[in-house]
């Protein structure tokens, strides 16, 4: 996975943020570099003593537009983590990071935006991280540019189903101390889609488009125009937008909460014991010999979550299963592995999406019939399947052939009805990235299969309504409260940003933070690292806290 906190490509829980607590330097330290007047400024976010996060944020004092730009940082006696919304590659202490796509590579005359963000750890006194450079494309300092506007859409491909909606964010770039209104508009639209606005006039930079499908809209893809008028200008961007079926699925009932008490259900990593207080217990499944398909050849447990839904059956708990059959496979089959731990310039980051389109068919195959399998073991009892963390990575720029909005519904729909045509009472859940942009997060959820999702899963704290990873580009978008509204969906959370069980920040908050979360949507929380008073934790707060039926 890409710019994640989840595993490594051998399924072991990657700890990258040990949250314990001792004498460090004050949050907010930072360091600068400036090229042509603009100015990088690091910023440290947390700092634990052993390890730390920080954002990098750009402020363009120009008079011109940045279209790119580079940062050098030095790691010093510190390791990288991960890093989220950049392209990095590493020289010694020293790594250097790119834009991960053209959605935060430009950089308005006067603006002022967080670009990228990382974690390390270390030990030193020198762990923590100095800016060395600043290089940028663009923002010259030189002599006001020509009064104008551009307008991009973001994203540019969306699909939707008869009788549903979907969003795209409408950028305008404005140069030259252009400050007239813009008025915007649709055109070509498909029979039965309409297109409103929010605002349709703006002296502002933004704008979302609304595309709505009545329930007898025409299917098929097309491509419509978004149209900016302003001070004399015109300019247009075009969306690809695909209409499918609002017909009823074929691939089994939507199930909104599998936890059928309705109470807040708390989980680990099963260690062999621990099922017989929680309500569910995980494991890492996929990277068994493709899949598991060759039973006979492999060198894993064909199904090691057979034997994971074996040993709960008789239990209180029911099985999680952190899947990953598309990061392991690549690896195994085709040498890409995940961005934080392959740097040969081939990685799930590069060569992702083009191993998918090579192997779809047999991607879809390994899940059904790894779901055919489970069943079999375990026939009556349900399965949670948290789908391929970071699935959005496959739709990123920096992809050699990146994959669509629309073809990574198209894909989570065809695996979720492999997995419930060969397990019935199978739950299966998409991953939601946190680090990814409001405009991100829109276009991705706008053409998941919701039709078919049971539920979302997304690591988060239990204290805060707030993702780890927010900051000011993706504000709107990452919290638990606009993910529930965005999917209508009940949401698992999980705490791999966390690398010890002092950073548990679920058993370890107050009975009325977490019934903030059940109140955005949030059904229970797998803590990956639990301490040794969860168990008593757990108890003590479960009377306190609200169902999560409601």
């Amino acid at each position: 996975m890409t710019r994640t906190l989840y595993a490594s490509i051998l399924g072991i829980l990657l700890v990258l943020c040990p949250c314990t607590s001792r004498g460090a330097p004050e949050v907010g330290a930072s360091t600068q570099a400036s090229a042509n007047g603009v100015n990088a400024t690091l910023t440290l976010t947390t700092d634990w003593g052993s390890g730390y996060c920080a954002d990098v944020t750009l402020q363009n004092t120009s008079a011109a537009a940045v279209t790119s730009w580079t940062v050098v940082v030095d790691l010093n006696q510190g390791t990288l983590s991960q890093l989220w919304n950049g392209v990095v590659t590493r020289s010694g202490t020293q790594i250097t990071v790119k834009p991960a796509g053209a959605w935060n590579s430009t950089l308005a005359p006067g603006a002022a935006q967080p670009v990228f963000g990382f974690c390390g750890s270390g030990a030193g006194a020198s762990y923590q991280p100095t800016l060395v450079s600043l290089s940028i494309d663009g923002a010259s300092g030189g002599e006001p540019s020509e009064a104008a506007f551009a307008i991009a859409a973001s994203p540019a491909t969306v699909a939707v189903s008869q009788g549903a909606s979907t969003t795209s964010a409408i950028s305008l770039i404005r140069t030259g101390g252009f400050a007239d209104s813009v008025v915007l508009s649709a055109s070509v639209l498909p029979s039965g889609v309409t297109a409103s606005f929010d605002p349709a006039s703006t002296t502002g930079d933004s704008s979302t488009l609304t595309l709505t499908a009545s329930g007898t809209a025409a299917t098929g893809t097309a491509a419509l125009t978004v149209t900016a008028t302003g001070g004399g200008l015109t300019r247009s961007a075009s969306i690809n937008l695909t209409v499918s079926s609002g017909s009823a699925s074929t691939c089994g009932t939507v199930t909104n909460n599998p936890f059928g008490d309705c109470k807040f259900s708390w989980g680990a990593p099963d260690d062999g014991s621990n099922s017989s207080y929680l309500s569910f217990v995980s494991g890492w499944i996929g990277y068994e010999t493709r899949g598991g398909l060759d039973a006979a050849l492999a060198t894993n447990v064909a199904c090691d979550g057979c034997r994971l839904a074996k040993a709960v059956a008789s239990t209180k708990a029911m099985a999680v299963f952190y899947t990953y059959f598309i990061g392991f496979q690549a690896n195994y089959m085709g040498g890409f592995g995940d961005c934080n731990v392959d740097h040969d310039g081939h990685n799930l980051c590069t060569d992702g999406a083009q191993w998918i389109r090579d192997n779809r068919a047999l991607i879809v195959n390994m899940y059904g019939e790894y779901a055919k399998k489970v069943h079999a073991a375990s026939p009556n009892k349900p399965v949670i399947w948290w789908l391929e963390g970071d699935f959005v990575q496959y739709s990123y720029s920096d992809q050699s052939n990146p994959l669509s909005y629309a073809e990574l519904g198209a894909l989570a729909r065809d695996i979720t009805c492999a997995i419930k045509s060969n397990q019935p009472n199978a739950v299966v859940a998409m991953n939601h990235s946190p680090w990814i942009s409001n405009d991100q997060a829109n276009g991705f959820w706008g053409a998941q299969p919701l039709d078919v999702l049971d539920l979302v899963w997304v690591q988060g704290a239990g204290d805060t309504d707030t993702f780890v990873n927010s900051g000011t580009y993706n504000a709107a978008t990452a919290n638990f409260g606009w993910l529930h509204r965005k999917t209508g969906r009940k949401i698992m959370a999980e705490t791999s940003f966390a690398g010890s069980g002092s950073a548990d920040r679920w058993s370890t908050t107050t009975a009325a933070n977490i019934n903030a979360r059940i109140a955005n949507g949030v059904i229970g929380v797998l803590v990956n690292n639990p301490g040794a008073s969860y168990q008593s934790a757990t108890d003590t707060l479960g009377p306190s806290l609200s169902s999560t039926c409601n």
